[in-house]
């Protein structure tokens, strides 16, 4: 039967379906046997699924093997430099344009704000910013000094073999200049508008950092004989004590100048006041103010010193006395101090021969009684050193009461409101060592400071069309003006001699002209002097012994701890100690000097018309003329040598140079002691708790 309406594509569509799935179904399972469809990739390979956990433990084993390695290989990470963002985003600017189109308001009065006059505030601040203007430094003043250095320290810094003598002891003449930085000043300038259009510097371009001296510029001058003055020169510093703002210039960043800034701000007492080298003998160093005033009373204090001397004396004296009576009780038999004593003749009990004797008492000496007599002689003795000893020491106490109250080394200052705040101090002490000056020269100073730039670097605050403001920018440091020249100050020479008499010959019972001198030399930080008798055609030349306190150090056998106790140890032994010998590695120093001067005694001639006296009248005198070295004539008088201040000087230190004992090596590690009032601390002494002092150290 035939179909109707049914094309022979629609009868036979079932087997074309079954077809299809046949063959989908015969390409599948052919898969399955001709290819590998459930492959895994691993690192570039297919691997089966049951190879999948040998691949697995593999890469496991690699992973703990290399958590394992001590020294992996680390991959490479990309770092961003921190500082050079800052530094690009710094310079860079905030906005498209450096001003803005129109003012964002009106000017703001801050009174109508707070209810009252105020600061005015400007909104949308502008224009050129004022340049700093650092107020220049005041009150120079200079100080000479000898010192004999260390010689560890000498030691430990090559470059001081410039300044000291080549063999111990290391004799250093010096200077030391002060000056007074006004903060008060400084912190003004930073908040003052420079002018009409000029505004002054942003609080916070100062604030945040702080503000510090980080240069101390220091200058001298040397009088040349014609009486004027070389060419300025800078100082010669001790090692070490650069100022700070040479580690800074224009090419270090803003962060460097940050953090030298605060460093020294922590660091305000190291960097402003820095410590003098450490010292075995000489004045013990003190800033120049401290040290006039110790200048001016160094006769008290080498009185003082020389009764101290004395009081050891006798203390020793009556050590040793007492010792022998005890010595003398103790080996002796006690002896009557009665014993009979027969006389012939007279009444009394008959003897033999017919006589009489008489048997009456007398008194025999008694060997102590001598002993005893001294020892109360040289008691009260003591007691009168040690009365004048009190009411001297008494009145060193009330001139220096104010500084025993306060520890010498002491951070803080007054006037200073604390450590490194520069800006909260009127008055900021501040001193520089030099130690390039020549002994026998005058000089004068002259000091100016450096302070860190509050605009070093901050070129897009300031207007980018105006070279004179980028300028600004461009240095680190900001330098105040030079301050005035300080009163010359005349360095010590290494060897004087002062005229002390000079006589006309021709008179009856001086048949030729004669002079008397005193020669100085510096040995051991102190003057040594002897006197010597001169007639015409005699060297000014003299053999100065020398205390038997000194000695030298050997670097190579003892360290300096060792030799701080050698020398202790050798001060404490008992000078009638014959069995005591001294340390291996301390020798005694030489037991005189020898100073020749080259200089000729010539003449003494009666001057006709002296120097003008009392009430005017012409007092006559008498020239001691001398020839130098050179060949030139020196005139000198024996009343103007003799009060000169140089004499002075001198001859009050020649006089504590005979007392005065080394300090230890290893006193400069613990420098500036404190100071109880009413007592010195003199670091030569064992008992802390005797007051005694040569000069306040």
């Amino acid at each position: 039967m035939k179909l109707k309406g049914i094309g022979k594509l629609e009868q036979g569509v079932e087997k074309i379906v079954l077809a299809v799935f046949m063959v989908m179904l015969l390409a599948v399972v052919a898969m399955q046997f001709l290819s590998n469809p459930n492959a895994v990739d691993v690192g570039g390979r297919e691997v089966t699924p049951e190879g999948i956990y040998e691949v697995l433990r593999t890469r496991a084993t690699e992973v703990r093997g290399e958590i394992d390695d001590p020294s992996p290989a680390l991959p490479e990470i990309d770092t961003t430099d921190l500082m050079e963002v800052y530094q690009q985003r710094l310079v860079d600017p905030v906005a498209p344009a450096p001003r803005l189109a129109a003012t964002i308001g009106a000017r703001a009065e801050i009174g109508e704000v707070i209810g009252g006059a105020g600061t005015e505030i400007v909104a949308g601040t502008g224009g050129r910013v004022a340049g700093l203007s650092v107020p220049a430094p005041t009150g120079v003043l200079a100080v000479a000094n000898w010192s004999t250095l260390d010689p560890y320290y000498v030691a430990g810094h090559s470059s001081l073999s410039e300044y000291v003598p080549a063999e111990q002891p290391y004799d250093l003449a010096s200077v030391t200049v002060e000056v007074a930085f006004d903060g008060g000043a400084l912190r003004e300038a930073l908040t003052r508008p420079g002018g009409e259009g000029t505004r002054s510097i942003p609080r916070q371009f100062w604030s945040a950092s702080g503000m510090a001296v980080l240069d101390y510029a220091v200058e001298r001058q040397r009088l040349l004989p014609d009486g004027s003055w070389s060419a300025s020169e800078p100082i010669s510093r001790l090692p070490e004590q650069e100022p700070a703002g040479s580690r800074v210039s224009a090419a270090s960043t803003l962060k460097e100048l940050v953090d030298l800034t605060q460093e020294t701000a922590r660091e305000a007492d190291r960097a402003y006041r820095p410590d003098f080298a450490p010292a075995i003998s000489g004045l013990p160093w003190y800033q120049p103010t401290k040290m006039v005033q110790r200048l001016e009373r160094l006769d008290d204090m080498v009185r003082l010193a020389e009764l101290e001397a004395r009081r050891d004396r006798i203390e020793g004296d009556i050590a040793r006395l007492s010792d022998r009576q005890d010595r003398r009780r103790t080996t002796q038999a006690p002896r009557p101090s009665l014993t009979p004593q027969t006389a012939p003749g007279g009444r009394g009990t008959p003897g033999r021969g017919g006589g009489a004797r008489d048997q009456r008492p007398v008194r025999q000496r008694d060997p102590a009684a001598g002993s005893r007599t001294r020892l109360d002689r040289l008691q009260q003795d003591l007691a009168e050193v040690n009365e004048q000893i009190t009411r001297l020491q008494t009145e060193l106490d009330e001139m220096f009461a104010e500084e025993a109250d306060v520890p010498t080394g002491s951070r803080r200052l007054r006037g200073v409101a604390q450590e490194g705040d520069l800006l909260g101090a009127d008055r900021v002490p501040m001193w520089a060592h030099d130690i390039g000056v020549v002994p026998g020269q005058t000089y004068r100073y002259r000091v100016r400071v450096g302070v860190n730039n509050p605009l070093f670097r901050k070129q897009t605050s300031l207007d980018p069309n105006d070279p004179g403001q980028l300028a600004l920018a461009t240095e680190p440091l900001v330098y105040s003006g030079w301050s005035s020249w300080s009163e010359p100050v005349a360095v010590g020479a290494r060897t004087y001699f002062v005229v002390t008499r000079g006589s006309e010959g021709g008179q009856v019972g001086l048949p030729t002209d004669q002079a008397g001198a005193r020669v100085f030399t510096m040995h051991y930080g102190y003057y040594r002097d002897a006197t010597v008798s001169l007639l015409p055609g005699d060297i000014v030349r003299a053999d100065i012994e020398l205390p038997d306190t000194l000695v030298t150090f050997d670097r190579s056998v003892l360290d300096r701890s060792a030799a701080g106790q050698a020398l202790r140890d050798y001060y404490d032994a008992d000078p009638a100690d014959d069995s005591y010998a001294l340390a291996e590695g301390l020798q005694p120093d030489a037991e005189s000097v020898v100073v020749d001067l080259g200089v000729y005694f010539l003449d003494a001639a009666q001057r006709v018309l002296g120097d003008a006296g009392v009430l005017g009248q012409r007092e006559p005198g008498t020239d001691v003329i001398f020839q130098a070295a050179d060949g030139s004539l020196l005139v000198r008088d024996a009343e103007r040598d003799n009060d000169a201040p140089v004499f002075e000087l001198a001859s009050d230190l020649a006089r504590l140079g005979a007392t005065a004992e080394l300090r230890w090596p290893d006193w400069g590690d613990r420098r500036r002691p404190r100071q109880a009032p009413g007592q010195y601390f003199d670091p030569r002494r064992q008992d802390p708790d005797r007051p005694r002092m040569v000069i306040p150290p």
